[in-house]
């Protein structure tokens, strides 16, 4: 299942791309957004989305909302690393997005009205999202092994240490998770610290699974 946000100040858009995206493994929620980014940014931060849409110009019609997509969609990416984020705009905005956003981060409007081409846009909205999971699922695997090495050999040696705090370090960028295992861990010599720095990793995978 696969739960989408699509940001736009427009309503018919809204509908338009609700009515294309949404299926039985898909769930497209469709937003105004809110007059304050900050307030819009944790509103996204609380909920469980795989992807998020906005459109290039936020601040089009409504002279409360002072960003635009571009913005917002930075502001995530600077909160959740790699996170799967497209702006949707047209033809006329292209130049503009492209001097703010990366290339492959830019999906048309246009392919809207076509249904082959709004299939292959959906397509790659899907696939960032798998892309994003593999790539989330195969870090946590790692910590895992980790955690489990230690638990059976009751020691790491330097080099597993550090791939440890270094798989916490990106999963706790890529998941917008605060608890670390602290910087302890790359200059553990006793046993005893060694041990509370391998439990606080424990506990971190145990808030990973949580977040999902």
């Amino acid at each position: 299942m696969y739960r989408l946000l699509y940001i736009d100040e427009e309503s018919e858009d809204r509908e338009a791309f609700e009515d294309i995206m949404s299926d039985g493994d898909t769930q497209l929620i469709a937003a105004h957004p809110y007059s304050d980014e900050t307030d819009m940014l944790d509103f996204i931060m609380r909920e469980k989305f795989d992807c998020i849409i906005a459109d290039f110009r936020l601040m089009g019609k409504d002279p409360n909302i002072k960003y635009d997509g571009t913005d917002l969609l930075k502001s995530i990416i600077e909160k959740r690393e790699d996170f799967p984020v497209f702006i949707l705009t047209r033809v006329r905005d292209e130049d503009d997005v492209d001097s703010a956003f990366e290339a492959t981060r830019i999906l048309q409007k246009s392919d809207l009205e076509d249904i082959d081409d709004a299939k292959e846009l959906k397509r790659k909205i899907i696939k960032s999202i798998d892309y994003y999971r593999k790539q989330t699922e195969a870090l946590e695997n790692k910590l895992e092994k980790l955690i489990l090495k230690r638990q059976e050999y009751g020691d790491l040696e330097d080099y597993d240490l550090q791939s440890l705090k270094d798989i916490d370090e990106r999963l706790e960028r890529r998941l917008n998770i605060d608890k670390r295992i602290p910087d302890v861990i790359k200059d553990s010599e006793s046993l005893e610290s060694l041990n509370k720095v391998l439990k606080e990793a424990e506990d971190f995978l145990i808030t990973i699974n949580k977040k999902k």
